[in-house]
Formats: structure tokens, C-alpha cells, sequence
């Protein structure tokens, strides 16, 4: 039986458990996780977990230790934890790797590298004002040239506004998840993208980061295939549906290296779409449902309005497709550091292995090379690894904190670390996708045995 809540907090005699029956309870109605070698039941809490139910389904059974490290703050964390604990570990034995990553992350806390610098952030308030001040007044000018050239400004203010909605996503500015998501609300009204669907599916992304089955981001079947394994198709935790390669995907992925950038250059109207879903559908957890609805009506509001002081509808359609085309470098800024790097089916959680988490991130994600005086372009993009292993870092803090500590820390264990420029990523992902357009165009099919993603799982076990 299962103890309830109460009993948890009433019984203060601690239930020894083994890993193997720890990994019996992995169902989505019967949810334990282990943490630093105590065991909790989670069942209750999933719905009204802040990063979402699907990340705590998706370790079930498992070690959670480096994500719950990475992911929280202990003060912030410690009362639940009491509630839910029903146990703990007979046979716990943390890795050196993971041991090691627990230091470095205190070794950061007492460094002050999660502390926010709000100078930074001020400055880059200012940046937005300054630049969507010259949007408006260019769009509006009735001058033609001025019209379109306020259209490429208006995507490129969307790309940049985005950064900030990414670092609020995460808690990252100040580590206060309410405030955060208050001033979040103010960027989907200008960015129009729904924060918290955002935060729903990145979340996912962030723990499970290039897995067929769990990860949204790569999901994109019928329309492009980053990974040869995706076109055996696939269930989609996320979405909750069946991936087909069917004959419509066989048609898209055929010709997937042509169709990458126009494809980018419309994401957007799918993201609209995938907001007003998530906030219309009762059976998610939303918080401030009603707010975040506000904020994207408030979004197409003010857009109409500005259309509306353009004087022809050619010119219109102009603003709409330059302003949506230019934004789509964030789209293209976002897959290259995952789309250039292996996939593989499960969640990448192995038994008996409790820094599977870090090897699985290194081996998924790409850092672009760049130099600092273009770190704004990036908006802290450029920075994955860090950012996927400590999350909560603020943007002004992730190039010192790859150079000074986590370049040591993967060389001191060995650890796969890939960095590339910009062009070269984009290179590495138009030959990968071209090749799976041609290996599709001839016919051909893979055994799973001989998959990139069975060979990834058999390295990432080995090692």
C-alpha cells in the first residue's frame, strides 16, 4: 500500500527501500523518486508540480538527484520534501561524477553566480523600449521603405524580447517563481507567444533533452526528421498521440534541407496556435489561466492596431510575412544546439546510475562559439551546456561560468563537450537533414539495431 501525505508526516520511522523496488513504482498513478538516497511519493504532487506532471512521470522509478540539484533551490524545496519522504535507500551509491557536480553546484551557490546583477537586465529593458519605440515609429511613418525596414525590426525586437521570456522561464532572474512569471506575463504581451505553454514543453525539453519519445523539440514529424530512428514513428509523451511516417512525412523530409529555412520562417503561427490550445484546455494545469489569455489577446490587439496605420493590405501582408521571417533566426537559434547532436528513444534514465542526467545533456547539446561583443545576438543561447546543467544561472554569468568552472569540471572527468560557431552548426544540421532527405528519397530503412539511437544508449551505458 501507499502511504498517503499524512502518513508521511505523522510516521517518523524511515521504510528502508532497495533500488530495484523503488523502479516498481513508475506508473503515472503510482510516481516514486529518489533523491540523494531518500525516496519520495510524488503521486499527489504532479499536477501541481511547477515544472509540470510529465517531468516527474518521466523519471518515475528513477534517481532525480542532478535534476532536483539543477532545478531547485533547497530552501525553497526542503518543506515538500519533508511531506513526501516515505523513505529511504538501502543501497544508494552516488557516482564521483555526481558527487562532484553537487559540490560544484554549492561551490557556485557560495560564489554567488545565482545572483542577479539587475543592472544587466535594466540595461536590457532599455534596449527593448529603445528598439520598439523605432518599430512603432517606423511602421507607422506611412513611408514605405520605413514600413519594411520597421517590419525587420519588429522581428528582430521579437527575437530579443524572447531571451528575456527564456530567462523569466526559468526562474532566472529573481529566483522568484511568482515574480518571474509576472514580469513573463508582460512579455507574452509583447513577444504574443503563451509563456506558459513555453514552459511546459521546455521543460520537458531540459530533462529529457533529444529523446524521440519525450522530448517536444524534436518532434516534428511530418514536416522535418533530425534523427533517422524518428522515421520508424513514435509515441509522443508530450502530445499524447502517434508520430506516423506516413506518406505525407515521406513527401516533406524527402526534400526536409530545402524546406528547413522557409519552415523556420513560419514556426511562429504554429507557436500562436500551441498557446491558445494550452490555455483553452481545462484539463492542464495553467497557472493564471486568465491572465496569460489577457496577455495573448492584448498581444493581437496591439499588433492589429499597428497593421491598421499601414495604408495598403499588400503592404500589410509585407509587414506580417518580413516581421515573422526575420524572427525565425530564434527559431533556427533554438535547433542548432540539439538538432546537430545525437537523438534516442527512452529517457536516457539508466538503474544504478545516478549522473546519467549530465552525460545525457553533453551528449545532446552544442554550445555556438562566439565572441563576447555578439553574446546579445545570442541571448544566452550559446551557452546550452551551462544552461541546461544549472538553469537558474542568469545570462550574465554563463560565459564566465563555462570558462572558469565547467570546462575544468569535464575535462577533470572526462566528459564530451562540443562547440562549433553559428555557420558551422547550421552547416552540420543542413548536411545531417540532407542526408536523411536523400536516405528517404532512395527508399531505404534502418534496422533499430544499427540506429543512432541504440548507439547512443549502449555508449551512454558504457560509460
Amino acid at each position: 500500500m501507499v502511504p498517503d501525505v499524512k502518513t508521511n508526516v505523522i510516521n517518523k520511522k524511515q521504510v528502508k527501500y532497495t533500488v530495484e523496488e523503488v523502479g516498481n513504482h513508475n506508473k503515472p498513478d503510482d510516481i516514486w523518486v529518489t533523491i540523494k538516497g531518500q525516496v519520495y511519493n510524488v503521486t499527489h504532487f504532479q499536477r501541481r508540480h511547477p515544472g509540470g506532471e510529465l517531468v516527474l512521470q518521466g523519471i518515475a522509478g528513477e534517481d532525480g538527484t542532478i535534476p532536483f540539484v539543477s532545478y531547485h533551490r533547497p530552501e525553497k524545496t526542503e518543506p515538500l520534501l519533508k511531506v513526501y519522504r516515505i523513505g529511504e535507500l538501502t543501497d544508494y551509491k552516488p557516482t564521483p561524477l555526481s558527487t562532484d557536480f553537487e559540490k560544484l553546484r554549492d561551490q557556485l551557490k557560495s560564489d554567488g553566480i545565482f545572483d542577479t546583477n539587475y543592472s544587466y537586465y535594466y540595461k536590457m529593458l532599455a534596449w527593448y523600449v529603445v528598439l520598439f519605440a523605432v518599430t512603432i515609429s517606423l511602421i507607422s511613418s506611412k513611408n514605405t521603405p520605413c514600413i519594411l525596414l520597421g517590419a525587420a525590426l519588429l522581428g528582430l525586437f521579437w527575437q530579443q524580447v524572447a531571451f528575456a521570456g527564456h530567462d523569466l522561464g526559468h526562474n532566472a532572474v529573481t529566483h522568484i517563481r511568482e515574480k518571474d512569471w509576472w514580469y513573463g506575463v508582460a512579455v507574452t504581451l509583447f513577444f504574443g507567444v503563451s509563456g506558459q505553454w513555453w514552459k511546459r514543453s521546455h521543460n520537458i525539453h531540459h530533462i529529457f533533452p533529444n529523446s524521440i519519445d519525450w522530448d517536444p523539440d524534436i518532434q516534428h514529424l511530418p514536416f522535418l526528421s533530425v534523427d533517422s530512428d524518428i522515421l520508424k514513428g513514435f509515441y509522443s509523451f508530450y502530445h499524447k498521440k502517434q508520430f506516423a511516417f506516413d506518406f505525407v512525412a515521406r513527401c516533406f523530409i524527402a526534400v526536409q534541407h530545402i524546406l528547413f529555412f522557409p519552415i523556420m520562417a513560419v514556426a511562429r503561427y504554429f507557436m500562436y496556435v500551441q498557446s491558445y490550445i494550452l490555455v483553452l484546455d481545462y484539463s492542464i494545469v495553467v497557472y493564471y489561466r486568465y491572465c496569460e489569455l489577457l496577455a495573448l489577446l492584448g498581444y493581437a490587439g496591439w499588433v492589429s492596431y499597428l497593421l491598421s496605420t499601414v495604408p495598403t493590405w499588400g503592404l500589410r501582408f509585407a509587414v506580417v510575412m518580413i516581421s515573422h521571417a526575420v524572427v525565425g533566426i530564434l527559431h533556427i537559434q533554438i535547433t542548432l544546439s540539439h538538432f546537430a547532436m545525437p537523438a534516442y528513444r527512452g529517457t536516457g534514465y539508466f538503474e544504478n546510475d545516478n549522473d546519467h542526467f549530465i552525460k545525457v545533456q553533453l551528449e545532446t547539446t552544442l554550445d555556438l562559439g562566439c565572441d563576447p561583443w555578439l553574446d546579445w545576438f545570442h541571448g544566452g543561447l550559446q551557452f546550452q551546456a551551462v544552461h541546461h546543467l544549472f538553469p537558474l544561472i542568469p545570462r550574465h554569468n554563463l560565459r564566465m561560468v563555462r570558462e572558469k568552472y565547467l570546462v575544468p569540471f569535464f575535462k577533470k572527468h572526462d566528459l564530451n563537450y562540443t562547440e562549433e560557431t553559428f555557420f558551422d552548426s547550421i552547416g552540420i544540421v543542413y548536411r545531417k537533414m540532407a542526408e536523411q532527405a536523400r536516405f528517404v528519397r532512395n527508399g531505404g530503412t534502418i534496422p533499430l539495431s544499427e540506429s543512432v539511437a541504440v548507439q547512443f544508449l549502449q555508449e551512454s551505458t558504457e560509460g
